[in-house]
């Protein structure tokens, strides 16, 4: 199986965060992973960052196809 960069994972989690207005907590975050981000990464999620619910729904399908 493939590995996802730990990057990666962040900017996932940051934009469901900020997607679902949770703003004090994607602030937090942000904060928290601003090592493993770029400067410019670190202001703003990019809007073609794949969701978190695509990710899952996506994961949640080849989950199934290998049964």
């Amino acid at each position: 199986m493939e590995s996802i960069a730990p990057e990666k994972i962040a900017l996932i989690v940051a934009r469901y965060l900020s997607d679902n207005n949770f703003t004090q907590t994607s602030s937090t975050f942000l904060l928290e992973v601003a090592n493993l981000l770029s400067e410019s990464s670190n202001e703003e999620v990019p809007k073609n960052c794949m969701n978190l619910e695509a990710t899952l729904e996506e994961h949640m399908e080849g989950e199934i196809e290998s049964f």
